[in-house]
């Protein structure tokens, strides 16, 4: 039960956190502008907006740090190595193989402190460089490889929503992927 004392909140309330990996990027800063205010806290609803500063997800360690220090409830995983053209181009090992630890340490952790729902955030750039039909389906994602520009990148992506299949069919969770369009989640992003 939520209740209330003189204007704060008790510590006693019973709180239902989300993990929000990758919180001072593009979508996460999206998402943190839509759940200010105290609707969600007087919901019992506690969002944790988290940046590389706090952690480096890369090193499991330190990702279960946080999941133990936050104990999330649901994890909507957004945290990647970016780094724009160029740096796509000129460190495609480090794209992958960073972004590949990324996801199975905040993925494994998901599943060994018992998260409720992670929503694994991809993005288009994830999809085949050549697509014979638009719009893009899901089942279209692994049809061809991504553009060279940025396959490690890409194929982490893809890595991540195969791993989070994985998931769900041997230990039964209800994880999902959703793909980021360009700038369309930022501007329509809904919670609750």
């Amino acid at each position: 039960p939520l209740e209330k004392g003189k204007g704060a909140w008790r510590s006693n309330m019973i709180m239902l956190t989300v993990l929000v990996t990758g919180g001072s990027g593009l979508v996460g800063k999206a998402i943190e502008r839509k759940v200010q205010g105290g609707r969600f806290l007087e919901m019992g609803i506690q969002f944790v907006f988290l940046s590389s500063k706090e952690a480096d997800l890369r090193n499991i360690t330190e990702t279960r740090q946080i999941f133990e220090q936050y104990n999330p409830t649901y994890v909507i995983h957004l945290a990647a190595r970016v780094g724009g053209l160029y740096k796509n181009l000129v460190s495609k090992v480090e794209m992958l193989s960073e972004n590949l630890s990324i996801n199975q340490n905040v993925l494994q952790c998901c599943h060994e402190f018992g998260v409720t729902r992670c929503v694994n955030v991809s993005s288009t750039c994830a999809f085949p460089n050549e697509i014979a039909n638009y719009p893009l389906k899901e089942e279209d994602m692994h049809s061809g490889p991504p553009h060279p520009s940025n396959e490690g990148y890409a194929y982490a992506k893809r890595v991540s929503e195969v791993l989070m299949r994985a998931y769900n069919e041997q230990y039964g969770h209800r994880y999902v992927t959703v793909v980021y369009i360009a700038n369309s989640v930022v501007h329509s992003v809904r919670i609750l």
